[in-house]
């Protein structure tokens, strides 16, 4: 039995097979120039500046951190103690959807892990004054800056990475979970120290402090009130009635005399 009648009818196969495999060329990422710029970046690194320029206009508060050995465990752990907080007050709406109903503001504090690289080629091209940055970063941002709420913030962080020490035997070396505050940004303007930014993190929010103004004011209020009270009052009385004994005493001291 001859096998060429078979070695036939597969050449046309192979040859429709050959010629499309020709002409098919592996899919090549979209690529985009960032204005102002002549480096060339693919949409993932578009769209990842487009996301941290996002961020850092429209965040009242960002945390910058370096870290190491996070596990997506860690990061969950994490995230989930960001997220037990209770987030501040969100300010009155400044816009309204179709039915003027107000749109709800987010005011809860994201954990970005970054990429370093893109992130100093942003803050170098839009002039941001962050320090030079190297390694692993992430971000926290946060659409309000209120002092107690980041304070919790970095407390949830510390204490996280704390509770996920990882343990080992005395010849082993382990290599534990950080992360580590670098800075702070603050109203898209201030560049603060990680020392700073502890100490923000002790003041007091703007609502306690306006509840301590009221309350000093109505304090006062009251005072000069029982004052104002006891001089046109009370004390005006008894002045009066002191007055007019004495004009009786003199008025009776004369009749006698007369």
């Amino acid at each position: 039995m001859s096998i060429r009648p078979t070695l036939q009818g597969l050449i046309p196969t192979i040859s429709r097979c050959a010629s499309t495999s020709a002409v098919r060329k592996p899919s090549e990422p979209q690529t985009q120039t960032i204005p102002g710029q002549d480096r060339v970046y693919t949409d993932r690194k578009t769209y990842l500046y487009d996301y941290y320029t996002h961020l850092l206009r429209t965040s009242q508060l960002v945390l910058l951190f370096q870290h190491d050995n996070l596990s997506v465990s860690d990061l969950q752990k994490i995230r989930q103690g960001i997220a037990k907080i209770s987030p501040p007050k969100p300010p009155t709406p400044t816009s309204t959807g179709a039915d003027n109903t107000p749109i709800p503001i987010e005011t809860r504090a994201s954990l970005t892990i970054l990429r370093t690289g893109i992130l100093s080629a942003l803050t170098r091209h839009q002039s941001i004054p962050f320090p030079k940055l190297k390694g692993q970063t992430a971000l926290i941002s946060s659409p309000t800056l209120a002092p107690k709420y980041m304070s919790q913030i970095l407390t949830a962080i510390q204490r996280t990475i704390k509770k996920n020490q990882r343990e080992g035997s005395k010849d082993q070396v382990i290599k534990q979970p950080e992360l580590k505050l670098l800075f702070g940004y603050m109203e898209g303007t201030k560049f603060v120290e990680a020392g700073q930014v502890e100490q923000i993190g002790k003041l007091r929010d703007l609502d306690g402090q306006r509840s301590e103004l009221v309350g000093l004011l109505e304090m006062r209020g009251r005072e000069l009130v029982g004052v104002l009270g006891q001089a046109g009052g009370g004390g005006l009385v008894r002045t009066l009635q002191g007055l007019e004994n004495g004009l009786k005493e003199q008025q009776e001291g004369s009749q006698a005399s007369a």
